[in-house]
């Protein structure tokens, strides 16, 4: 008859070695794809963030009467930004309009460009780790030339 692999003593002491390695490998796997998700989530999100701000400022330079509807005008923007980042989770967008700015530069009675910006936005981590090296704040900003009189 012969033996079975595992009866020799020479390999009685590795049985044990496959599970070993699988787990470390595996373990180090999953850290790198939660990690790579995570970053590829950050990216996306500050991508949607910086579209938005865009739309905004693309959307106020074609407003004409900034000097005597500012505060309207301001609420429109910021409502038109927050349209824009309607695709992020709430978690991210809880409060946007607070961090939502919008400068008419150098004033509202000689406009010459508009920003609109969103600074020290939150971002939460969608895998719910949050030791993983990833930016904590979302920002964007895009300032638009003003073309033509109020």
């Amino acid at each position: 008859m012969s033996k079975a692999i595992t009866d020799n003593p020479k390999f009685r002491a590795q049985r044990g070695q496959a599970v070993v390695e699988f787990a470390i490998i595996a373990s180090l796997f999953l850290f790198l794809l939660l990690h790579l998700m995570e970053w590829g989530f950050f990216l996306w999100s500050k991508t949607t963030v910086e579209n938005a701000v865009r739309e905004g400022a693309r959307e106020a330079v074609v407003i004409r009467d900034w000097g005597t509807n500012y505060s309207t005008r301001e609420a429109e923007i910021k409502t038109i930004v927050q349209q824009r980042l309607q695709g992020l989770p709430a978690q991210i967008t809880n409060n946007i309009a607070g961090n939502i700015s919008i400068t008419v530069l150098p004033n509202t009675s000689q406009i010459q460009s508009i920003r609109v910006s969103i600074a020290n936005q939150a971002y939460v981590p969608i895998t719910g780790i949050d030791w993983l090296i990833v930016p904590q704040n979302l920002a964007g900003q895009a300032e638009f030339r003003f073309e033509g009189g109020i």
